[in-house]
This record gives C-alpha cells, structure tokens and sequence, in this order.
C-alpha cells in the first residue's frame, strides 16, 4: 500500500482553492469526475480530511468518484470530499509524492 495519506496526524484548516501552503498545485474542483491516477499504489479514503481521520477504505488506481467539496488543507495536501461510484463518500487527499505528483486527476 501507498505510504499517501495514512500516517501521522496533521490538523487541517478549510482553506479556499489554491492557498494550501506546501501542497502541489490544485487541478480538481469540486463538481468534477475524478479517478485515482497513481500508478499503483491504492490510495486512503478517510472519514476527515486529514491522516488522522479514520480510513473507510483503500482505493485502487482507476477508482473514479465525484468532488461534492473541499478543499481542505492538511499534511501539506489539498483534501477533498469526494463521493466513488458505490456512494461512500470521504475524504481524499489530491497528492502527491516521490512516485505519484497527484494521487486523484480530473477525468478529460
């Protein structure tokens, strides 16, 4: 599993697009199709927008689901509350890492 968001604890702020301090820039908003687009690790969906929240489950590359909020700012990442195609909804952070620059991409 990916070493993207799920560690230490982090507070986090509500912050608007753009302004999360140390976090690669934003590329998705709230309203668009989004997938993760990590090239293999899965990714942490978590109950708060930050890695302390409690994880609801991993999700593979490829998963796709809505952005119905955020940003929220936390762990040096821009988090978003996003909705998969099963309906759970949670927060993910948008990235990224050494290996993966975002770990969620607006679908084209």
């Amino acid at each position: 599993m990916s070493q993207s968001p799920s560690g230490a604890s982090s507070s986090s702020t509500t912050s608007a697009p753009g302004e999360c301090p140390d976090a690669p820039p934003q590329q998705v908003s709230i309203g668009d199709e989004a997938y993760v687009c990590t090239k293999s690790d899965h990714v942490v969906l978590r109950e708060k927008p930050n890695r302390s929240g409690d994880m609801l489950r991993y999700l593979a590359p490829g998963t796709k689901m809505v952005v119905i909020g955020g940003p929220s700012c936390g762990n040096n990442w821009s988090w978003w509350n996003v909705r998969t195609e099963d309906d759970v909804v949670g927060w993910i952070a948008e990235g990224g890492d050494r290996v993966d620059p975002y770990f969620i991409c607006a679908k084209k």
